[in-house]
C-alpha cells in the first residue's frame, strides 16, 4: 500500500499491525463485517 500523506500511511500500517494481534476471532468478525460493508457499497455504486 501506499499513500501520498506519510502520516497517513503510517497511521494505517499501525492500525493493520494492531488488527493482527487481535484474537482470531474477533480477525474473522472485522472481516466479515467489511465484507458485508464493501458487499453494500458496491451493491449501491452499481446502479
Amino acid at each position: 500500500m501506499e499513500f501520498n500523506d506519510p502520516k497517513t500511511e503510517k497511521m494505517i500500517r499501525e492500525a493493520l499491525d494492531n488488527l493482527l494481534t487481535l484474537p482470531p476471532e474477533i480477525q474473522r468478525a472485522i472481516a466479515e463485517l467489511l465484507s458485508v460493508a464493501v458487499k453494500q457499497f458496491q451493491k449501491e455504486n452499481d446502479g
